[in-house]
């Protein structure tokens, strides 16, 4: 028999945080190998499903989409704590990858 599978899953994630640093991180956008602009409308998260989900959101600039969270912030995202990188942009809405947080420090 044939199967036919739609859709894709999401990449796996690990996201380290330190103890008491900030978190920065920059995703570059690359079609085929060549870096290139995050199109327009492009939004990322960082989304924590803990008790009360948390999110931080990326800032995306051309072909950047740059994280810069304080360490306070950091401070409250518990090791194992599921998390997802979640891609917005007009009317599509998906978690490009899953996984868990990493403490480290």
């Amino acid at each position: 028999m044939t199967k036919l599978n739609l859709g894709g899953d999401p990449l796996d994630l690990g996201v380290t945080l330190s103890d008491q640093t900030d978190f920065v991180c920059e995703l570059v956008y690359e079609v085929d190998g060549v870096v290139a602009d995050w199109p327009v409308g492009t939004s990322l998260s960082l989304v924590f499903a803990d008790t009360a989900a948390t999110s931080w959101a990326a800032t995306v600039t051309g072909s950047v989409a740059r994280f810069d969270v304080d360490k306070a912030e950091t401070a409250n995202i518990a090791a194992s704590t599921p998390v997802r990188l979640q891609y917005a942009n007009g009317a599509t809405d998906r978690a490009l990858a899953v996984g868990r947080v990493k403490r480290s420090g």
